[in-house]
């Protein structure tokens, strides 16, 4: 195993080159300069000297030279391996020192290793010689060491000459990018608060309800995007155009109309395009008498609605200004937003107009359902109490001569009238559903469930039905209303499963779509699916009236009342085999 000693400064270097041979089965030996590797030569003879040249305390030269004057060490082979003396004039004198191999870094490690191992093979060869040394006399090794070093010197200033030309070069352009960059950073902070105010004027000229409000926006936001001294809002009235608002020309010409053709902001109209004028004195598109009292230097007007416009927005500025094209794009975007807020007022408006109309409607609407209402109660209340009330005068005095089969018939009159006063007063509870005002409150849906409960508390205990509750979400909402709800569907659930033999009723709910869905679930009579769109009509009934009695007009009830609430009912059922019924509630309205 070959014995190598490795002299370099640079812990890396070391620790790269050692790696290096060890894992190609050499023995190396470490030393950081020429001093250093001297002591460990002195007890510790290797087979090659790998040395770098530029090193402190002692450099690869001055160790050469001291290791060729050496008996015992002068037919060590010695290598240099170098990046800092490239020149072919170091490499001469590097060999005239006694030098076996001048190698310059970097090389690929195995081009390295080929150089180590075919020396070696040539000299085992004998067709590579140990190099005869020849003692070269002390004062021209030291003179032509000091050339190499003058050189290197020289060389040294050339390239530092040349680096600090480039770095001043570097320095210059580096200076020029952070103003430039200086710069943009300016103008993006620049853009990025009139983006900001920008954003701010388009909300609140969304919100604006009336023109006066959005030309107090547009004002003030002008004076945020662009510095501008002065604002005015021109509208268009067919060929003609005038100044709705400005805080720069003299108020007698505000409202006074001028042909679009002869005024600038005519001109960004008619062409559908900003006009700038730097200097209004010399702009032919300017009608100069508005601004004679004025100190307007410059100006620029924006379409409002480039498609079609209505009108346009001027700036102005006292010192000659001309806008950067971020500027016109901001004011445009304003402009724009302006339109849709203008236009916006309009809709709202006649929104508001439609609105009375309509609460008009309703109101007389109201008013004849009122009338109805009384109608009902009272028109054809009458006739059915006095039927009733004579068909028992009729009882009292006749009774007794009477056959069973005409008893029978008045009977049946008898159930009919007072079937007929439940319809009435079903219906009118209907009516007042509609009209009824909601007084919300947030609403504990156990407790409300167990008083619609207890009020059928004897039947369930009678029929021996079993109840099923989950755990139930409070709502919001009329708690009298609610009630009514709940007291329906638990009625409805208690009566159709009436014939059956062991009754079971499950009440639960669960979270849907931004609203929370209850349920209640029974195994009794069921119904037809194909008729579900009947369930929540007024006087609509799946079921004979012998079998199960009621007004059918319970479920509309529920309907009518959980759409106030802005939720929605639905069913599902199959015949013999049991009913559900869901209603929903909005979670948004659900009381935190």
């Amino acid at each position: 195993m070959l014995k190598v000693l490795i002299v370099d400064d640079k812990e890396e270097n070391l620790y790269l080159m050692q790696s290096l041979l060890e894992y190609n089965d050499f023995q190396t030996i470490l030393a950081m300069n020429g001093d250093e590797a001297l002591k460990i030569l002195r007890d510790d003879i290797p087979d090659l000297i790998i040395s770098d040249i530029l090193m402190p305390v002692m450099d690869g030269f001055t160790l050469c030279r001291e290791c060729k004057k050496d008996d015992r060490l002068k037919h060590i082979p010695f290598f240099f391996y170098t990046a800092t003396y490239t020149d072919s004039r170091d490499e001469e004198y590097a060999l005239n020192l006694g030098a076996d191999r001048f190698i310059l870094k970097p090389q690929e490690p195995d081009d390295f290793l080929q150089m180590i191992n075919s020396y070696f093979e040539e000299l085992k060869k004998r067709t590579t010689k140990p190099k005869e040394i020849v003692q070269i006399p002390e004062t021209i090794v030291l003179k032509e060491y000091n050339e190499v070093l003058v050189r290197k010197i020289e060389d040294k200033m050339l390239q530092s000459e040349k680096a600090e030309k480039e770095l001043r070069i570097y320095a210059s352009r580096l200076e020029n990018e952070i103003i430039e960059r200086k710069k943009a950073e300016e103008e993006k902070k620049k853009l990025i608060e009139d983006l900001e105010n920008l954003t701010i004027s388009v909300k609140e000229l969304s919100s604006a309800r009336d023109l006066d409000s959005i030309l107090k926006i547009v004002r003030e936001s002008i004076h945020d995007l662009t510095g501008a001294d002065g604002s005015a809002f021109i509208m268009r009235d067919g060929d003609f155009c005038f100044y709705a608002d400005s805080d720069t020309i003299a108020t007698q010409w505000i409202g006074q109309r001028v042909s679009l053709s002869n005024s600038i902001g005519g001109w960004a109209m008619l062409n559908k395009q900003p006009a700038i004028s730097e200097d209004i004195y010399t702009d032919s598109r300017v009608y100069i008498d508005f601004y004679k009292s004025s100190a307007v230097k410059s100006l620029v007007m924006i379409p409002v609605n480039t498609q079609d416009p209505i009108g346009a927005i001027a700036n102005y500025w006292v010192e000659e200004h001309i806008p950067s094209p971020v500027e016109i794009q901001l004011l445009q975007t304003l402009a724009d937003s302006t339109f849709r807020a203008i236009e916006n007022v309009r809709l709202y408006q006649e929104l508001e107009k439609r609105v009375a109309e309509r609460t008009l409607q309703l109101e007389n609407t109201n008013k004849e359902l009122e009338a109805f209402s009384y109608s009902i109660s009272h028109d054809l209340r009458s006739p059915l109490r006095h039927i009733n009330g004579f068909i028992n005068i009729f009882l009292e005095q006749k009774s007794s001569q009477l056959t069973e089969e005409e008893l029978g018939y008045l009977n049946i009159v008898t159930s009919s009238v007072a079937e007929m006063e439940k319809l009435i007063e079903a219906l009118l509870s209907f009516s007042r559903l509609s009209r009824a005002e909601l007084e919300k409150s947030q609403i504990d849906t156990t407790q409300i469930l167990q008083q619609g409960l207890e009020l059928f508390e004897e039947e369930i205990k009678t029929r021996g039905i079993e109840i099923k509750i989950d755990q139930l979400p409070d709502t919001f909402g009329d708690f009298q209303l609610m009630s009514q709800v709940w007291t329906n569907l638990i009625s409805n659930a208690i009566k159709y499963s009436g014939k059956k033999e062991k009754a079971v009723i499950e009440i639960g709910s669960y979270a849907g779509n931004n609203e929370n869905v209850f349920f209640i679930k029974d195994n009794g009579a069921g119904f037809n699916m194909k008729y579900v769109d009947k369930l929540f009509g007024v006087f609509q009934r799946l079921h004979n009236a012998r079998d199960f009695e009621g007004t059918g007009i319970g479920l509309a009830n529920i309907n009518r009342i959980i759409t106030r609430h802005g939720g929605r009912c639905w069913a599902e059922g199959e015949v013999d085999k049991g009913a559900t019924f869901y209603f929903s509630l909005p979670i948004e309205s659900i009381a935190k």
